[in-house]
């Protein structure tokens, strides 16, 4: 997997961002692959702007808030 990194503090985590600048409404295009038991830092983290996370295999657990 050329091109991917792994965030700091992340774990069996692999991303690569896809495009940048798109539009006002949508800033950028990234995709990751998570192993099990992979995933952002600990503590818990968060982002300027929302995110909208698709599972194509598999499943995900997305904390929000508290």
């Amino acid at each position: 997997m050329s091109d991917f990194i792994t965030p700091p503090g992340h774990v069996k985590f692999q991303a690569k961002m896809l495009a940048t600048n798109l539009n006002a409404t949508i800033v950028d295009s990234a995709v990751a692959y998570v192993e099990p038991g992979g995933g952002g830092p600990a503590p818990a983290h968060t982002h300027e702007k929302d995110h909208l996370f698709i599972v194509v295999d598999g499943c995900a657990t997305i904390r929000v808030g508290n």
